[in-house]
């Protein structure tokens, strides 16, 4: 199944792509070639509460000793995923929005490991 580039409005991009598209990863139309990414409003709402409830359900599974809370939680999120890929819209974006977001990204994962640095001889 193909879903509707926003750039040139053909059907040209896998779903199957789309499931681990991000505003990091975004996708390329196979006619156009030009790149698109689903919110990243979106997928922090759904992963934050994704990890939100494995986590409740990790502390049900524990607590009841059943595998079902996880079993369900997991089977959420994968539900949750495929309505994403088929009525979350497609966002066009840049190579310039991509490398701002993987440049903030790196600058924030070496302003950790400094403070990390830090305090670890102080």
């Amino acid at each position: 199944m193909e879903l509707t580039c926003p750039h040139c409005s053909t059907r040209g991009i896998s779903a199957i792509k789309k499931w681990f598209a991000g505003k990091a990863f975004p996708l390329s139309c196979s006619n156009c070639g030009k790149l698109s990414s689903v919110s990243g409003v979106l997928l922090s709402a759904v992963t934050g509460i994704f990890y939100f409830v494995f986590l409740a359900a990790a502390w049900f599974s524990l607590s009841f000793q059943s595998w079902l809370p996880i079993v369900l939680s997991i089977t959420l999120y994968i539900v949750t995923k495929f309505i994403l890929v088929w009525y979350a819209p497609l966002i066009p974006t840049s190579e310039t929005e991509v490398r701002k977001i993987w440049f903030g990204t790196i600058v924030f994962i070496i302003l950790i490991l400094l403070i990390g640095y830090y305090f670890d001889k102080h």
